[in-house]
């Protein structure tokens, strides 16, 4: 294991070229909130727990997305609780232990809607700054084959959510599928979010080195709606994951 947390300190190096511009580009930079998001799947037989801390500490998010979070992980927990001051987290049923958390340095609503199921898809959170201004959060983990599916998604749980808040709309999470496919183009539907351009493949990670920069596929997304300017999106390498993280610097209307 220590040969592998070495290869993995290594690759945390790798650092993809940036994307700039986003949905929301006319946002006057003057005049809102910026707001560092990132989804970073954890990997259930991640090998590498202080590593990987050091990486998530690097990335430095205000909201994160962390899908695979097992209780073998309880000390990265402990360390994310006290980074965090608010999680929600949705707990799987039955066999399997990958829990979906969301984590936020903005307070969060008492509303949150959580999945349940053996394989928890979506936490969704309503968050507020200092200064008055809300996000709606949506944290995601589809599964595979199903991402592939039409009619697969949180759909009806964000729905409801809408119907109860409405404001900017920041979706985050490992959707096991392409920019074009069905999962991501559902939830951007409901959401009224989308993912900026460009090609960031961010699966099997950095597993090929630096090739996987641009021959993996790209499965993990943060889509925004119209009124969120993304200034910067790039991805970072998760030590012991077979997953990039997909960070991006947003500007909320303020």
């Amino acid at each position: 294991l220590a040969g592998a947390a070495a290869a993995a300190s290594a690759a945390a190096a790798i650092l993809a070229a940036p994307v700039h511009g986003g949905p929301g580009e006319a946002v006057e930079a003057a005049a809102c909130s910026p707001l560092r998001v990132a989804t970073a799947n954890l990997y259930e037989r991640n090998c590498c727990e202080d590593a990987l801390w050091a990486a998530l500490q690097a990335i430095d998010a205000d909201l994160l997305a962390t899908p695979e979070l097992t209780p073998d992980m309880a000390g990265l927990k402990d360390r994310l609780s006290e980074a965090y001051p608010w999680a929600a987290f949705a707990e799987p049923t039955g066999t399997t232990a990958r829990r979906l958390a969301l984590w936020s340095r903005w307070p969060m609503g008492e509303d949150a809607v959580l999945s349940a199921g053996p394989h928890p898809t979506h936490v969704l959170a309503r968050l507020r700054q200092g200064d008055g201004a809300e996000l709606r959060a949506m944290a995601v983990h589809m599964g595979w084959p199903r991402s592939l599916l039409r009619r697969y998604g949180p759909t009806e749980d964000f729905e409801r959510f809408r119907e109860a808040f409405d404001g900017p709309t920041v979706v985050m999470g490992d959707f096991n599928a392409p920019p074009w496919g069905w999962a991501v183009r559902r939830v951007g539907e409901v959401a009224g979010a989308a993912a900026p351009s460009g090609w960031r493949p961010t699966w099997p990670g950095a597993a090929w080195g630096a090739a996987g920069r641009w021959l993996g596929l790209p499965i993990d997304h943060v889509l925004a709606s119209p009124d969120i300017a993304v200034r910067r999106i790039e991805r970072f390498a998760l030590p012991g994951s077979d997953h990039l993280s997909v960070v991006a610097d947003l500007c909320l209307p303020g």
